[in-house]
């Protein structure tokens, strides 16, 4: 069966929230938090500075993002939404991890077994899956709708804007997005993005009035660096790391950290702006990369990680083409990174060693890890070095 990939995915997804039902963890706190919110709002309250279902389950969207779940309330079943978001959600996540693994091997021009790519794509990724399906967070969503801006640059900037606009009302992270549209002269979309993102901001003002409207907006830039005020202390980070293996730390750590990175990624683009041979995987693998950047550099949950995935899927294909020792080495690196990447749950490890994943800075350094892999083999792959000079 040609969808056999999609039917398999979305089964073990319905599986894994049928089991969580049975063990009394069909929760989903993170959609609880966004449910709550909404539900403030239509009783004319504010969504902030209170928490929702957990001690930490404190509103940081915007208003506008809140009201993207409105529709919820008209069920009049708090379990009701849960069970067809679960639904959504893991449909979302059945077709189009096949969809876009497959999409990276056209786009990118690579051959191989679609069975090997998806599954490894898949497994490297479960983790994250299941933590988002048992929270119920929008970062899938998020990652498609970014994905599906870059691929409406080519026929339609304005709609573009507007994508990438709707992934920044909900996560001001995506903002890296930005200074690349205005370096790849994408002005259509900067503009689109810009204008849209004002005017997502304004429209609850329809329903609550300007005034309120502008209240609350100022209740959402505090809750922002509320949770940013975290920052420093975000082991995951590559300032987190760097001050967990040296004992060095302060704000300056943090600014020269994003300030190495925005130099890398400023020198990285010039010089593909260069090539023409490979332009338009060279502008994939830019856009892929800030994306998948974010969660080492600025204070997320895990399951942000998941927005590494195009770099996974090249990193499957990639990894199709080698042979002999460099194909065993990627391997072992790449299981060594997928411990504590995708694999660090306190189902496996024990809660002790789980929380040590999670805040020693590994789970950060893997994610580096499968970045390099990705990136690097690229170059040795599609560009080896007498194509580079």
């Amino acid at each position: 069966m040609k969808r056999l990939p999609e039917i398999l995915i979305f089964l073990v997804c319905i599986a894994y929230g049928a089991l969580n039902m049975y063990n009394g963890r069909f929760e989903m706190r993170d959609l609880q938090v966004y449910y709550d919110a909404a539900g403030q709002l239509l009783h004319g309250n504010s969504p902030y500075g209170q928490a929702f279902g957990l001690s930490s389950g404190f509103y940081k969207y915007s208003v506008s993002a809140a009201m993207v779940f409105y529709p919820a309330h008209l069920l009049g079943s708090w379990f009701a939404f849960r069970v067809i978001y679960f639904v959504m959600l893991s449909a979302a996540i059945a077709w189009y991890t096949p969809r876009w693994t497959e999409s990276i091997r056209d786009r990118f021009n690579l051959s191989g077994k679609s069975g090997i790519a998806i599954l490894l794509v898949s497994l490297t990724l479960i983790g994250h899956f299941s933590r988002e399906l048992l929270l119920g967070n929008v970062n899938w969503f998020l990652l498609l709708l970014v994905l599906a801006a870059f691929v409406s640059l080519a026929r339609n900037g304005i709609l573009a804007g507007l994508l990438i606009a709707l992934a920044l009302v909900f996560k001001p992270h995506f903002a890296v997005i930005l200074p690349w549209l205005v370096l790849r002269k994408e002005w259509k979309a900067t503009a689109s993005s810009l204008a849209s993102i004002i005017v997502l901001l304004m429209l609850p003002s329809l329903h609550l009035g300007w005034s309120e409207n502008l209240a609350l907006l100022n209740e959402w830039k505090e809750a922002i660096l509320a949770h940013n005020g975290e920052l420093g202390e975000s082991p995951n980070t590559l300032f987190g790391m760097i001050s967990n293996l040296t004992g060095i730390n302060g704000s300056w750590l943090i600014y020269s950290s994003i300030g190495a990175v925005a130099i890398f990624v400023l020198v990285w683009m010039l010089r593909n702006m260069k090539k023409e041979e490979h332009a338009n995987e060279l502008r994939f693998l830019e856009f892929a990369f800030l994306v998948a950047i974010v969660p080492n550099l600025v204070h997320t949950d895990t399951e942000h990680f998941m927005w590494t995935m195009p770099l996974i899927a090249l990193l499957a294909w990639l990894w199709m083409q080698l042979n002999g020792s460099l194909k065993w080495i990627v391997s072992v690196l790449w299981v060594l990174a997928l411990i504590p990447y995708s694999l660090n749950t306190p189902d496996i490890w024990g809660r002790a060693a789980a929380e040590w994943f999670n805040k020693s800075g590994i789970l950060g350094l893997a994610n580096l890890i499968l970045i390099v892999l990705a990136i690097g083999l690229y170059y040795r792959v599609r560009q080896p070095r007498s194509q580079q000079a």
